[in-house]
């Protein structure tokens, strides 16, 4: 009579605790934002809900980001000029960014006949 042959699941159950891992942790980062940024801080601020929109970020140094995507000035300006009057607007500052970014990008949005923007703040 020949033994049975079992499959060791020890080794299967090691693997699948470092894909849990390796899961999780890519989970922590991908959930925060990829753009580091300190946003200035408010006290009357509402919770938007999470629908479709544009999203436009600037850090610290002045550079643009659009749905997390790095864009030049020029190109930001041709975008915002390209969206359609219905498009929602999220407008990330970081807190320490010169006021002039945020100038630009209000002054282009306005001169596109946008309305619909809602600027990202912190609440105190």
């Amino acid at each position: 009579m020949k033994p049975m042959a079992q499959v060791n699941m020890i080794p299967f159950i090691d693997v699948m605790l470092v894909m849990l891992c390796i899961i999780l942790t890519t989970a922590t980062f991908v959930a925060q934002g990829k753009i580091p940024i300190d946003l200035p801080q408010a006290k009357s601020t509402e919770v938007s809900q999470a629908d479709e929109h544009t999203e436009i970020v600037i850090n610290k140094v002045g550079e643009y980001f659009v749905n997390d995507k790095p864009i030049d000035e020029s190109e930001l300006i041709a975008l915002i000029g390209d969206l359609e009057m219905e498009e929602k607007i999220r407008l990330k500052v970081d807190s320490d960014t010169e006021f002039k970014h945020f100038v630009l990008v209000i002054d282009e949005i306005k001169a596109a006949g946008l309305e619909n923007l809602a600027i990202v703040t912190e609440k105190k």
